[in-house]
């Protein structure tokens, strides 16, 4: 999603639509990657991690290629489809391969590296695309994501070691599907923990949609001038996932996902409705991407053992309803710009949404590490 913010005023402008318009890329991208999710999460309990990961960044990498050379908005709209497709396929595999490989114990430090590692692409990737589309062109975002998702095919085909047995489903077919399904949509715990998720996707991937059109808009700055800004953020992120990471293990994870959202909202609206200087707009920023990332690394340790028996099946439940509230955090975004003509609404919108979500959390998860601590005492 990161990936067209920084280039969504120059899509629209090339291409000769609004902003809001432009917006509803994210829901070309979100609409795949949230029902597609469903199919690929038992999947990869049933064959392993591993392969899923393969198909999904391969058609991350043609998706890219295509948005690289598309002619037409409709076509961009299209690839950034197919790129939903490949994600659907790789972020729950991803996460829940972390389940696998680390205990719970361990697994927010885990979930800290994972996040360090993709906020790479942001220290350095969306900066670097930042500047080619503000000096050659928003097309060599799309051709460096290429690039990306080529290499790290290849990493996960050569060193990614195979999920272990104990970790795959017997059942076969529909059987699978719906045993899994039914492991977490009779648990009023998971549900409300995917309905927490849905509202944090409404906050933080709605907002990654338009925070270069925000700065752009707002500010007055070119497209080239949102390189710091995104090196700003992604350092904050780099560094708070990190800390994030050990302050989960150390405390409850629960406590920690529902806490960085309530502050993530704060932040979110004092810098949609303070109108101050640049420097304040960067710094209030950057203050919402740090809880915004203790989140979601602490959430997704979360996540991965309030079902451990089907912790593909509940990651990408977990994936589907982070894109699902994707989607409505760009329609919400996009109407609240019509309507208004600026922001403030938009953040006002997306931090409410994401402080409710942390209550609902807060009050009604059991956090699964708990009870197998319990259960094994």
């Amino acid at each position: 999603m990161r990936a067209i913010s920084p280039i969504l005023i120059d899509i629209s402008q090339d291409f000769g639509i609004s902003v809001a318009i432009a917006g509803s890329l994210g829901v070309a991208y979100s609409f795949p990657a949230a029902f597609l999710a469903l199919l690929f999460g038992p999947l990869s309990d049933r064959y392993g991690r591993r392969s899923l990961m393969l198909f999904g960044l391969t058609f991350l990498i043609l998706a890219s290629l295509g948005a690289t050379l598309a002619p037409t908005f409709l076509i961009l709209a299209l690839c950034r489809a197919l790129a939903g497709l490949g994600a659907a396929a790789v972020s729950p595999s991803v996460f829940a391969a972390v389940g696998d490989y680390f205990p719970y114990s361990e697994r927010g430090r885990a979930f800290g590296w994972v996040v360090s590692g993709t906020t790479m692409a942001i220290v350095a990737g969306i900066p670097l695309g930042s500047l080619l589309a503000g000096y050659l062109s928003w097309r060599w975002m799309f051709g460096l994501l290429t690039l990306v998702f080529l290499i790290v095919t290849i990493l996960v085909a050569l060193f990614l070691p195979p999920t272990e047995e104990t970790h795959k489903s017997k059942e076969r077919g529909l059987a699978h599907y719906k045993s899994s399904f039914s492991l977490i949509l009779r648990n009023r715990s998971t549900v409300i923990a995917l309905l927490s998720s849905s509202m944090f996707g409404i906050f933080w991937q709605g907002w990654a949609t338009y925070t270069g059109a925000f700065f752009i808009q707002t500010f007055h700055i070119s497209t080239e001038a949102l390189a710091p800004i995104f090196t700003i953020q992604g350092l904050a992120i780099l560094l708070a996932s990190r800390f994030g990471g050990v302050l989960a293990d150390r405390f409850t994870k629960k406590s920690l996902a529902a806490l960085a959202m309530v502050f993530g909202g704060i932040f979110m609206i004092l810098l949609t409705n303070i109108h101050g200087s640049l420097g304040l707009g960067i710094a209030l920023n950057t203050m919402t991407a740090i809880p915004a990332s203790m989140r979601f690394v602490a959430g997704n340790a979360l996540i991965s053992e309030l079902v451990p028996i089907a912790r593909g099946t509940m990651v990408s439940m977990n994936t589907s309803a982070n894109e699902l509230g994707t989607m409505a955090g760009s329609a919400i975004g996009g109407l609240t710009i019509v309507a208004s003509g600026g922001y403030g609404i938009l953040g006002l919108s997306f931090g409410t949404a994401v402080i409710l979500g942390a209550c609902l959390l807060h009050i009604f998860v059991i956090e699964g590490g708990q009870e197998k601590a319990t259960s094994q005492a």
